[in-house]
């Protein structure tokens, strides 16, 4: 029996590359336009409370994850919409520039709640530091050999006016699945520390969690439920 796929099959399996890539591109579309919807309808509320604020680190990591995902996702959506450019820049530029940027600047910002959850605690922040340093280390191994193979394995779209590129990595799919394994994981860390100094504030002099406690507001500090709400957020999307 013949491997070799037939006229028939060689055709559905172009479309379907191309219906795959023209999705790739509507979707960066969509992402930038609710970044852009977002940025609009509240920089209002941002120049007052954040730009005519002291500078500090909080408001560094504010603004470099509010401006750098609209800079990465326009240059994601020129990329997949046209053709002609480096492949071996822009996967780069994807890999180690894209998410690993990401992972480590939401780090930061959580490194600094759960500390300020843990009234400063030294051992609390040694032992996230640690953490976040060798998740650091082992996905930016892992995008470097991404980056490497996909660049690698790259080929231009098989028709003219065809947007983007098409690859190949099928060997780094193991380092893919480490990567986002090891993210998921310190994540649930995060959110389990999280979960823990919630607990204590259900907790009453007895030392009986309360649950009736969630009726009332007053157990709960404005920081602790805004750190509740975007780490749970966080670790579930």
């Amino acid at each position: 029996m013949s491997i070799i796929p037939s006229g028939s099959d060689l055709l559905k399996q172009l479309m379907t590359a191309y219906e795959r890539s023209e999705d790739a591109g509507y979707m960066t579309a969509a992402v930038m336009t609710i970044l852009l919807y977002d940025m609009c309808t509240t920089i209002v509320d941002e120049i007052e409370l954040i730009w005519k604020q002291r500078w500090t680190l909080a408001k560094v990591l504010y603004l470099f994850a509010r401006y750098y995902p609209p800079i990465f996702t326009a240059v994601t959506l020129r990329v997949v919409s046209t053709a002609g450019h480096s492949v071996d820049t822009y996967f780069r530029f994807i890999s180690l520039g894209g998410y690993i940027t990401f992972t480590t600047m939401v780090n930061v910002i959580f490194v600094m709640r759960v500390h300020a959850l843990y009234h400063r605690s030294r051992k609390v922040l040694l032992f996230f530091a640690i953490l976040c340093l060798a998740e650091f280390g082992v996905e930016f191994y892992i995008s470097w050999v991404v980056s490497q193979e996909t660049a690698r394995t790259t080929f231009p779209g098989p028709l003219p006016g065809w947007r983007g590129c098409l690859t190949l990595p099928v060997s780094v799919r193991i380092h893919s699945l480490a990567a986002w394994t090891l993210c998921a994981a310190v994540g649930f860390v995060f959110f389990a520390f999280s979960m823990w100094k919630f607990k204590d504030s259900l907790t009453d002099d007895s030392g009986s969690v309360r649950l009736d406690f969630l009726k009332d507001q007053r157990y709960f500090s404005p920081v602790l439920t805004v750190f509740m709400r975007d780490g749970a957020m966080f670790f579930l999307m």
